[in-house]
């Protein structure tokens, strides 16, 4: 409905459809990245809706959503503060001067929302505070604090972690922004009245379309993050379009408003996340649709009955009106192209590939068995998936009773989900464990969970046993464990107590 009312229903309609036909991570279930995904886009809705509308509701839903995104990823606060100042210095795009009375209600309509929107956030953060308390009891919540605020598997430096996003950013963006600057630099030459911006950036997306297609012509040979870094590089080109071309008033701001939300939510995302820039550029989606709309405005903007009108009087116009007419049709040509290709590369990135834990390259026409027993009975996996769940499935019934307590130290959790009536000895079941003293801060809290039983995975995704040659978990293991007599099973290596 949104982009009904900025755009033409077709148009619409195939962005609409990329939207709801791709998640962050490649992933199907309602999992956090794409919480955060679903839960950013209502976000920008509500605050749309209030920059246009001014109703009471939508600093509410907004507080909801913005509570909901800071579960997901706890330095979204940073994202809560932005929305705060942006509620506070909210403008009118009317384009007409203000009288000191209507300024006085702007004010208060300004502080007002502001409240309501912060209201929400505190609100909601207390109720679920209080959920906490009540469920896991106040003083077990406060003492462990210092543990969920020093996760093991989240503690690299941040000057060190954003010199690498930047490296990946740049070396995504080495052709995209190089043009952009050339071209940018030459328009004062090349377009002296600034009547063919058309044609720049028709330049722009003709290279943009080569590059991608190059980009994925390796498909069979990648996995699914392939089609991640042409996000960012539309994502570029439409605030290109949107900043360096005539844009209409009121849906430049909503583009601004879009910039500012999306780009902090995902600093915030690469500031806490343990995973590459190329992961969470795939969360700029909302402004790369949001960028079509901008490119459309600045290729195509007498669209309608003007350009109508103009089609019919080609042969009365001077040359340089068939030159503009003509760039303009150029535009189109090569806006539509991109278009297409941008949703033939999302549709066939979301059928063909196929994500694996560890991001295996994987794809729909390869070789897949169906597990029979399990957690995931009935599943479809690759032939080294598969029979790496068979071994350890099998070496789970055979080593592990239902007195036991286990820990597996690897990264293919569905052995918990597997357990009878066994324990876990383990105090999160992650994807991406941590064996360090975190963990041996568990055990010294909880003696009752330390393992009887230890699984070292030594073949999927890394072979762990070299966790067992660093301290502190290396001595852990000697005093606790028989470390002369492992048995071999398959793909893992099965230390029992002593």
């Amino acid at each position: 409905r949104f982009l009904k009312k900025e755009c033409s229903s077709p148009l619409a309609m195939v962005l609409a459809f990329a939207y709801f036909n791709f998640t962050p991570k490649h992933i199907q279930s309602p999992e956090f990245t794409s919480l955060c995904y679903w839960l950013l886009m209502v976000l920008l809705l509500c605050l749309w809706a209030y920059q246009r509308n001014r109703g009471k509701q939508y600093p509410v839903l907004a507080g909801l959503a913005m509570s909901a995104l800071v579960l997901c990823y706890p330095t979204m606060l940073v994202l809560f503060a932005v929305c705060l100042i942006w509620f506070l210095t909210l403008r009118r795009e009317t384009g007409e001067q203000e009288t000191y009375p209507e300024q006085i209600t702007l004010q208060k309509e300004k502080r007002k929302a502001a409240g309501l929107f912060a209201g929400t956030c505190v609100l909601a953060g207390m109720l679920f505070l209080a959920f906490l308390f009540i469920r896991g009891g106040a003083g077990e919540v406060l003492c462990n604090i210092p543990n969920i605020l020093s996760d093991a598997s989240h503690t690299q430096n941040f000057l060190q972690l954003w010199k690498h996003h930047i490296v990946q950013l740049w070396d995504m963006l080495k052709l995209t922004l190089p043009l952009i600057i050339i071209l940018q630099v030459g328009r004062p030459v090349l377009d002296k009245k600034n009547r063919y911006g058309s044609a720049i950036l028709s330049i722009l997306l003709a290279v943009q379309m080569v590059w991608g297609i190059y980009q994925f012509h390796t498909i069979v040979k990648v996995n699914f993050m392939v089609f991640f870094p042409i996000l960012l590089q539309l994502f570029v080109i439409g605030w290109y379009a949107a900043v360096c071309f005539p844009q209409e008033r009121e849906k430049k701001a909503a583009y601004r408003t879009c910039l500012l939300i999306n780009l902090t939510a995902v600093f915030c995302i690469m500031s806490a996340s343990n995973l590459d820039a190329v992961y969470s550029v795939s969360f700029l989606m909302p402004s790369v649709l949001f960028g079509f709309l901008m490119l459309k405005e600045a290729m195509l903007p007498d669209v309608g009955t003007e350009g109508a009108k103009a089609d019919h009087t080609v042969t009365e116009c001077a040359g340089a009106e068939k030159r503009e007419l003509a760039c303009r049709r150029m535009g189109k040509v090569v806006f539509a192209l991109v278009l297409a290709l941008f949703l033939i590369q999302l549709v066939t990135t979301r059928i063909f590939l196929v994500r694996f834990t560890s991001t295996q390259r994987k794809n729909l026409f390869e070789g897949y068995y169906q597990t029979q027993t399990g957690p995931l009975a009935g599943i479809r996996l690759g032939e080294f998936d598969y029979r790496q769940y068979e071994a350890k499935s099998a070496a789970l019934t055979k080593y592990v009773s239902d007195d036991d307590v286990f820990l597996f130290v690897g990264c293919d959790m569905f052995l918990y989900s597997a357990l009878q009536g066994a324990e876990i000895g383990t105090g999160n079941t992650i994807s991406t464990p941590v064996f360090s003293d975190q963990l041996l801060h568990y055990y010294e809290k909880y003696p009752q969970r330390i393992p009887t039983v230890v699984f070292v995975d030594r073949e999927y995704a890394a072979d762990f046993s070299v966790v067992l040659l660093q301290e502190p978990f290396q001595s852990f293991m000697e005093t606790y464990f028989d470390m002369d007599e492992p048995v071999t099973e398959g793909p893992v290596t099965v230390y029992f107590r002593k």
